[in-house]
């Protein structure tokens, strides 16, 4: 696995320390943190850091490619700086997100069929780059 170090500069990011803070929390959790949770996470790295750089930061590393945003119907985004094909499930009753169970996923991503995405690529006048699915479920209450 590449350092962080390595994958800021493969994206001529600059290396800060406000950026290898913010880029190693999230690496470090599966949880699809909000920007305040990476925040706080960030912050025991880089005590000096803002929210404001947060944000910003985490702007660039969707822009280049190095972590995933995906809205929550409460508003805010959840993060993700896993960029491999794989499925979310968000539970509406907890408002937790995780991954689907790698196999599963990726079962689901293979489903769909490839003539059905060029078609909407070429009706919508797009090129698509990759898939972002989210399932959206309630969690099993115990009997």
């Amino acid at each position: 696995m590449n350092s962080a170090r390595d994958l800021l500069a493969s994206h001529r990011l600059k290396c800060t320390l406000q950026r290898l803070a913010v880029y190693g929390a999230l690496r470090s959790t599966k949880n699809h943190p909000t920007a305040d949770e990476l925040f706080v996470m960030a912050r025991a790295q880089a005590h000096s850091l803002c929210l404001a750089t947060v944000y910003s930061t985490l702007d660039t590393f969707c822009r280049v490619g190095l972590a995933r945003r995906f809205p929550t119907p409460g508003g805010s985004c959840r993060y993700d700086a896993d960029m491999s094909p794989h499925v979310h499930i968000r539970y509406v009753d907890t408002g937790q997100t995780s991954d689907v169970p790698n196999d599963l996923g990726l079962r689901v991503i293979g489903s769909i069929p490839r003539p059905l995405l060029g078609q909407l690529a070429r009706r919508l006048g797009v090129e698509i780059e990759g898939l972002n699915i989210q399932i959206i479920a309630r969690s099993r209450l115990a009997d």
